[in-house]
């Protein structure tokens, strides 16, 4: 090669050639401090600006407009690997603009019977990423220019209507249409994986003679772009459509001014991509690696109270929640790869409490019980099924007393203590 190291010359120890490993050359025994010497950098660049404008148009109608616009600049670089081995150095260019554009229609007719809020919805996004990663020296170089744009639609409805003094009805519903655009690039400088396993190439930036080509295409190797051999994403701008409708209806029954239980049913759903990081070249003629949106059906029963002349407020609420779709990220060889592995179930019970404890102090409190688990999954990611959702503990407890008076000088001195 003459680009990279050889792999029985990378990062030797002089004194040993040996590659080093262990504790003593990663751990420091400081969390603060690495042993790396690699480069290590974060510059971010952020800025944008949002504008809410609103008109009466008379005494039951207002028309409001939100507009929000954002963009951003990012470049950072890491020793990865945490050593004085120069083994896994990245960096990344990060750009990306947006802007979104809301209007609504927010209304209070019949007396205040029925209230609603009516929108349109309009969002486009763009940006880039090029991310430039490499292992053993130079050994393995992944270079990786992609490109993205997404633009959404979406109208919406919601009615709350007062049926009599005790029922109240919620009804609601949006159409969201998106369309995306992605293009990438990624690329191993080095043809590291096209010469491990086709161990054909005559040395960079020599282009594969047939033969070799054949046999890298026997091992599941193709050659995406015909201008150069050692682009690994498959050629072209990708692209995909989502359109969902997700209602939401509810009831709810007033006992008094201060007791109200509920019923909820929600959908939700997150858009679909792409997997934008590979290995190898897929066989010619390959689709992008693209997955599906992800949807959530939620029924909700909870309780709104209020105590002791509203010095204690209870809130409960028991959900269910049905996740299809559920887009996870996993090895596959190398590559992480994220497909709509599987689906879950989620099931939850919610405590919320505020009092007031006289005059000078307050106490508040939160209980939480959650049990989430994998109902299926694909065969890829099978070690998944039954396991817990991540990041949704069981348990989650919070409590928070305070104590506040009024001093001198008419400001008030609060102690506050949350865990």
């Amino acid at each position: 090669n003459t680009v990279g190291t050889p792999l029985w010359q990378a990062n030797l120890n002089p004194a040993t050639t040996r590659l080093l490993y262990g504790t003593a050359v990663t751990n420091t025994g400081n969390i603060d401090t690495t042993y790396a010497t690699g480069q290590n950098f974060d510059k971010l660049d952020s800025y944008g600006g949002a504008l809410t404008a609103e008109w009466t148009l008379d005494p039951h109608f207002t028309l409001r407009s939100i507009t929000g616009w954002r963009r951003l600049h990012w470049t950072p670089g890491l020793d990865a690997d945490g050593s004085p081995i120069n083994f896994f150095e990245l960096s990344f260019a990060e750009g990306q603009h947006q802007i979104s554009e809301e209007v609504q229609l927010v209304g209070d007719l019949f007396d205040s019977k029925l209230k609603l809020v009516a929108g349109l919805y309009y969002f486009n996004e763009g940006g880039y990423i090029h991310d430039y990663v490499t292992f053993g020296g130079g050994l393995l170089q992944v270079d990786g220019p992609n490109t993205l744009d997404t633009t959404s639609y979406a109208g919406y409805l919601h009615l709350d209507y007062k049926l009599t003094d005790a029922i109240g009805l919620t009804l609601g519903g949006r159409e969201s249409s998106d369309r995306k655009t992605f293009t990438g690039g990624q690329q191993d400088l080095n043809g590291f994986f096209q010469r491990l396993i086709g161990g054909c190439y005559a040395g960079y930036p020599a282009t594969p003679t047939p033969a070799c080509q054949q046999v890298l295409a026997n091992a599941g190797f193709g050659f995406t772009n015909p201008n150069n051999p050692y682009q690994v994403y498959p050629l072209g701008e990708n692209h995909q459509n989502f359109t969902e409708f997700t209602p939401t209806v509810g009831i709810q029954y007033h006992f008094d001014p201060s007791l109200m239980v509920y019923a909820d049913y929600a959908k939700g759903f997150k858009t679909g991509g792409w997997t934008t990081r590979l290995t190898a070249p897929l066989p010619p003629g390959s689709p992008a690696q693209a997955f599906g949106p992800e949807t959530d059906q939620t029924y909700e029963l909870g309780l709104k109270s209020e105590w002791l002349d509203r010095q204690l407020i209870v809130n409960a609420a028991a959900f269910y929640s049905l996740y299809d779709g559920i887009q996870l990220t996993y090895q596959i060889s190398t590559s992480p790869v994220t497909q709509n592995a599987g689906n879950a179930t989620i099931k939850g019970l919610e405590l919320q409490t505020q009092s007031r404890l006289g005059e000078h102090f307050s106490l508040n409190g939160n209980l939480g019980y959650m049990d989430a688990y994998y109902t299926s999954i694909n065969a890829a990611a099978a070690s998944f099924t039954g396991h817990e959702l991540p990041k949704t503990p069981r348990l989650k407890v919070s409590i928070s007393p305070d104590a506040h008076t009024t001093i001198a000088s008419g400001s008030t001195l609060r102690l506050a203590v949350d865990y």
